[in-house]
């Protein structure tokens, strides 16, 4: 498995000192936050071959993206037509920036941004499937892929389970899922059985506690999921998502910790 970390666990993402502390640890790759950079989304195309260069020269590539929607809450999925025509607009940016990034993984969990608001949830289902299946190809042009979260306090798409069976049942290229372990902790009794039942549609991991906390007391067994990912074969990139809170220098050494030990290896 490949080792990424997500930007969210650093101020500043060119900060030297950050990425020094994932060099020290052999990692290579972090997961974009485009508002940790661009704050206001006021990028253009050569911004983005600036910072694809200045972290190539510290030795650090951009392979996932998450936090596509922050600052950004007036769009939604499940929006009017207006609506759905500026989301659709902001998600091909979206898709853009991971094709000129080389970024496969792109993440979508956003809760607020794909709520269905008075929707009954067949309609919901009908008017998700059919928007992203219009999303997927986006994506796919870019060598991407628009990775949907199970977020278990969100008003769609809970579990792994529940989102596995959309993303098979939309069936289009560039439309993949994430394996939280937080979420999958929270959800699953048996999350052996769980993460079987869906690696045919996992494209990313996170490797997360609760809340986005730290690793300290870790409340997610990394071992064993580290484990149950090696025994399914799982070839692809693994991506500790952690908030910037406190001791962030310590936290994300320990946490980094955690990753190496857990989900290190083939």
């Amino acid at each position: 498995m490949r080792l990424s970390v997500s930007a969210l666990a650093w101020p500043a993402t060119t900060d030297p000192a950050f990425l020094a502390i994932l060099r020290a640890h052999g990692i290579g790759r972090i997961d974009l936050v485009p508002t940790l950079v661009w704050p206001d989304w006021d990028f253009g195309p050569a911004d983005v071959t600036r910072l694809r260069a200045d972290l190539g020269s510290a030795g650090i590539a951009c392979t996932g993206m998450q936090s596509i929607f922050f600052r950004r809450p007036e769009f939604n999925v499940f929006a009017g037509d207006v609506g759905w025509r500026r989301t659709r607009r902001h998600l091909a940016r979206v898709a853009r920036l991971a094709g000129a990034l080389g970024i496969g993984p792109v993440v979508f969990g956003s809760p607020a941004n794909r709520d269905p608001g008075p929707l009954q949830p067949e309609r919901a289902r009908r008017v998700a499937l059919r928007r992203f299946r219009s999303l997927g190809p986006l994506f796919a042009a870019e060598d991407a892929v628009l990775c949907l979260e199970p977020v278990p306090t969100g008003p769609f798409l809970r579990d792994h389970t529940e989102t596995a069976a959309f993303v098979r049942e939309a069936a289009v290229p560039g439309l993949g899922m994430v394996l939280d372990t937080a979420a999958l902790t929270a959800t699953a009794r048996d999350p052996s059985t769980v993460v079987a039942s869906v690696m045919d549609v996992v494209a990313h991991v996170h490797a997360s506690e609760p809340n986005l906390g730290n690793f300290a007391l870790p409340a997610v067994d990394h071992a064993a999921i580290g484990a149950i990912l090696r025994r399914q074969g799982y070839a692809g990139t693994v991506a500790l998502e952690m908030a910037a809170r406190d001791d962030i220098a310590g936290n994300l050494e320990r946490a980094l910790g955690v990753l190496v030990h857990d989900y290190g290896g083939a």
